[in-house]
C-alpha cells in the first residue's frame, strides 16, 4: 500500500483496509487477491486514495476447504484472531484496542448477517443448501475471531497448535 497510496492518505487507507481484510477472512473470501484491492486517482498527478471494499464473496460456501489466495503470516490458511490482531498492529500500525474494536464490530455484523438467509432458505428451497454452506462458513469465521478458539482448520484436519502470539 505504501507504494501506491499518497503519503497524506496512508493512515486513512490502512484504517479502511484492515476492516475489509477482517471481513474477508471472517466470511471466508478465499479469492481475495491483489486485484481486489484498488486505488482511486482524481487525476494523473493528484492524490491517490484507497478504493472502497469490493468483491467479497464467501467462496468457502462452494469450495469448502478453500484457502486464501494470498498469504498472511506465511500461510494461506484463514487467520485466527491473534493473527489478525498482529497484522493490524504490526502492518496497519494500529493500537491494539483499535484493532480489537474492529474485530468486535466485524464479528457483531457477521453474526447479525448470518441470521438473514434463514427466511430466504425457507421461502426458496433451492437456495437452502447454499444458504447452509454460507452460514457454516461464516460460523467458522466467527469462531476464529473468538478469544477461546485454539483450533485451526486446514484441509479437513484439526490442529490444536496455539497461534504464535498465544505462546
Amino acid at each position: 500500500m505504501q507504494d501506491f497510496i499518497s503519503t497524506s492518505e496512508r493512515r486513512a487507507a490502512l484504517d479502511q483496509f484492515y476492516p475489509s481484510l477482517v471481513l474477508s477472512c471472517t466470511v471466508r473470501t478465499g479469492e481475495a487477491h491483489l486485484n481486489n484491492f484498488g486505488a482511486l486517482y482524481a487525476d494523473t498527478l493528484g492524490t491517490v486514495r484507497h478504493a472502497p471494499t469490493f468483491d467479497i464473496v464467501t467462496t468457502a460456501a462452494c469450495i469448502p476447504m478453500h484457502t486464501m489466495a494470498l498469504t498472511l503470516n506465511g500461510t494461506k490458511l484463514f487467520p485466527m484472531r491473534s493473527d489478525l490482531l498482529a497484522f493490524g498492529v504490526q502492518h496497519c500500525k494500529m493500537p491494539v484496542k483499535f484493532a480489537e474494536q474492529i474485530l468486535e464490530r466485524v464479528a457483531d455484523a457477521v453474526g447479525t448477517a448470518r441470521k438473514e438467509p434463514s427466511q430466504h432458505m425457507r421461502d426458496t428451497p433451492r437456495f437452502a443448501a447454499v444458504g447452509r454452506s454460507v452460514q457454516a462458513a461464516w460460523g467458522l469465521g466467527l469462531s476464529c475471531l473468538s478469544d477461546e478458539t485454539l483450533i485451526r482448520v486446514a484441509f479437513g484436519q484439526v490442529s490444536t497448535e496455539k497461534p504464535a502470539l498465544w505462546q
